[in-house]
């Protein structure tokens, strides 16, 4: 991956969100669920944040709206699911696979742990698939085994003190990713950490 000072700008960028409204996800909550809950806002360029209650969501979902925060109102938020993808499958493909998927400018994740649990067999199973400008991660954990964090050709993201953990190509795509004091783990013996799809060598990513 190669650096930009164009990722400083993105952080101060994310940083200095000013959300329009903030919406709560709890048990005793209107919204039960984090895909719900972003469901609901309104389909405008304001800025929100999703609060959200300490606990284990078992969901899948894409966060398609712009200038969203997501982080914990206290403790741990663990977003799971298990779910991967046949490389020898005729539809579909691996990025289908993702627990969160973003299409959204400007999104920022904080203190969240992103999880797929499918276990390690030969399909892919990808944890986050980053398919949109000005993504930022603060205080996030990635697991996964194959193909864990994919930064899709639209996709720039910069890691902040996050943990990225994979087995096989676990940091992949054809976008740009900057990565500050992040801790990349492999959990398994022997493989790749990353395999970046960039049409030249001259390119970003």
């Amino acid at each position: 991956m190669q650096f930009s000072l164009g990722y400083l700008t993105l952080a101060l960028l994310c940083i200095q969100l000013v959300s329009a409204g903030t919406i709560s996800v709890c048990n005793s909550c209107q919204y039960k669920s984090i895909s719900k809950a972003i469901a609901s806002l309104p389909n405008n360029a304001e800025s929100y944040t999703v609060l959200i209650a300490p606990g284990t969501y078992t969901e899948q979902f894409t966060i398609a709206r712009s200038n969203l925060v997501l982080k914990p109102a206290s403790g741990t938020v663990t977003i799971q699911y298990a779910s991967g993808h046949d490389p020898n499958a005729k539809t579909g493909s691996t990025a289908d696979s993702a627990v969160l998927t973003i299409t959204g400018k400007n999104v920022m994740l904080q203190d969240i742990v992103i999880a797929n649990t499918l276990k390690q067999t030969h399909v892919a199973n990808v944890a986050l698939h980053v398919n949109a400008p000005q993504a930022y991660f603060k205080n996030v954990k990635i697991y996964g085994f194959q193909d864990t964090l994919l930064i899709n050709r639209s996709g720039s993201a910069y890691f902040k003190n996050c943990w990225i953990e994979g087995s096989v190509d676990f940091i992949w795509g054809f976008g740009t990713g900057y990565f500050d004091k992040c801790v990349i783990a492999s959990n398994q013996k022997g493989t790749s950490v990353t395999a970046q799809g960039n049409d030249s060598a001259n390119a970003p990513g």
